[in-house]
């Protein structure tokens, strides 16, 4: 016994010591890079619009929920006007909420699942996956909605347990506060509707609970909806939140890269023998590891057969296997001790081969770093990645390609047209990330869609004119996506 305590509690520093390596490698893309920065830009500039007056869905395009708008909706007001600042302060807010997040996802495996060292087993695990360590420090509501989407399972996990009424009130609101960040909780939801069910079934008198838990939530969603409503944006919430949102995963689905369910083969793999051992292990699972397996099945299957376009989509998926890969481990590494030095190695080769794959994106090389170094004035750029604090020019202002979707099916940019805003004399930068691939999204959508002749008209006010813009426009050397208008340049020389 005493043998085994210490075995444990050397396995418990070495865990305790590379989670705070992988801390380590978090803050320093907190300050020097991210895999996605126009997310970033995108939400802090959302929060800007509010602030200003707007109202998100009736003014300008969104098609996310807005409770993140409205949480950096303050520390859009007092900060400096330095979009360089605010993706700082913005992202160690992010931080913060993540490591809100790790608690409930350690506190769910310590409590109900294996304890204090099969815990940081999973965090380690989790960690192992450069997308879900790198992504901690994004500003996206996804960040958020993880936040109170752990924190209701972890509710929801106490109530099956200890079935208190509070514990299940609480999940309810984690929940309904999580969906107020980000609709696609839901989704994360779904599968949990199994458990409950069956825990409804073997006790009847328990239906109660789940009615009075459903009360506080129900209010909340009818502010939110009462809200909407008066301030004139719950058709185009509705309509750019769920109907677009759905045509646009039909889209999206149609380019999904399958090639992440090999990347991550590993994980997948580990995952389906860390249900084979639960499964065997006791004949009577526990709600818990059941409620675990049917969300790590879900979300590999939305991954396999719906939207998988980016690496960032398998954070839940990630999340969920490590939970149940850890105990696993767990048995394998007290059996062979030696095989911690293999589990060391796997843990540092992944991390360096998920990084080799997708290089984060260098703060210095982005347009907004270099625009505010070179004190260009705010009316002097357009596109996403230009800066945070500058109104929008039409209702439209985010990404060519998820736009032109929306135009195409709403018609609500009457008075957008890419061209004729480039040609303005005013515009003498333009930014746009992901401009080539925005391009040849939208002349996929053209083939794979049977659009009408007004449709073919406001897909052409979306789409560049490649002629136009290399007659006009010349690419900046150093930052991404960046273009100068070259009559402006050549202006700029003379004087």
């Amino acid at each position: 016994m005493l043998a085994f305590k210490a075995q444990n509690k050397r396995l418990n520093l070495l865990l305790c010591s590379m989670i705070g390596i992988n801390v380590l490698f978090v803050l320093w893309t907190l300050f020097y890079s991210a895999i996605i920065v126009c997310d970033d830009i995108e939400h802090l500039r959302a929060a800007y619009f509010i602030s200003i007056g707007d109202v998100p869905y009736r003014d300008f395009f969104e098609h996310h929920h807005p409770l993140l708008w409205y949480v950096l909706w303050p520390l859009i007001k007092i900060l400096p006007h330095s979009t360089i600042w605010s993706i700082y302060i913005g992202r160690a807010l992010s931080l913060l909420v993540s490591f809100g997040t790790g608690y409930y996802f350690y506190q769910i495996m310590r409590r109900f699942i294996g304890g204090k060292t099969v815990a940081l087993l999973a965090i380690v695990l989790y960690f192992a996956s450069m997308p879900a360590w790198a992504s901690l420090i994004n500003i996206k509501p996804d960040i958020y909605m993880r936040l109170f989407y752990f924190m209701g399972l972890y509710y929801l996990f106490s109530y099956f347990r200890y079935q208190k009424q509070r514990d299940l009130c609480i999940c309810g609101v984690a929940w309904t506060i999580g969906f107020l960040f980000l609709q696609t909780i839901t989704l994360d939801v779904l599968p949990l509707v199994l458990p409950v069910g069956w825990f409804i079934y073997k006790n009847p008198a328990k239906i109660k609970d789940f009615v009075t838990a459903a009360i506080l939530p129900l209010l909340l969603l009818m502010a939110f909806c009462g809200v909407l409503y008066y301030g004139g944006a719950w058709e185009t919430y509705f309509e750019s939140n769920w109907l677009f949102n759905n045509r646009l995963s039909n889209f999206l689905s149609s380019q999904s890269q399958r090639k992440y369910l090999v990347l991550f083969a590993d994980i997948i793999f580990m995952a389906f023998a860390g249900v084979i051992y639960y499964l065997q292990r006791s004949r009577k699972t526990k709600i818990y590891v059941a409620s675990l397996i049917l969300l790590c099945g879900w979300e590999l299957l939305q991954r396999g057969f719906w939207v998988a376009l980016f690496s960032q989509y398998f954070i839940m998926f990630f999340a969920f296997a490590a939970m149940i890969i850890a105990p696993l481990l767990y048995k394998v590494l007290r059996r062979y001790p030696f095989s911690i030095y293999l589990f060391i190695i796997f843990v540092i080769l992944h991390i360096l081969f998920n990084w080799l794959c997708k290089r984060p994106f260098v703060f210095s090389e982005q347009a907004f770093y270099y625009l505010e170094k070179n004190n260009v004035p705010l009316e002097q750029t357009y596109g996403l990645n230009c800066t945070i604090y500058q109104p929008h020019k039409t209702y439209y202002w985010m990404l060519l390609d998820v736009e032109t979707l929306h135009d195409i099916y709403y018609n609500r940019g009457t008075n957008y047209d890419i061209n004729r805003l480039l040609s303005d004399e005013n515009i003498r930068f333009y930014c746009n990330p992901s401009f080539r691939n925005s391009i040849i999204l939208q002349e996929k959508l053209e083939k794979m869609y049977d659009l009408t002749a007004a449709q073919k008209e406001i897909l052409l006010r979306h789409k560049i004119d490649n002629v136009f813009f290399e007659q006009n426009y010349h690419p900046i050397e150093n930052p991404k996506g960046l273009f100068e208008k070259k009559s402006a340049a050549a202006n700029s020389d003379n004087h």
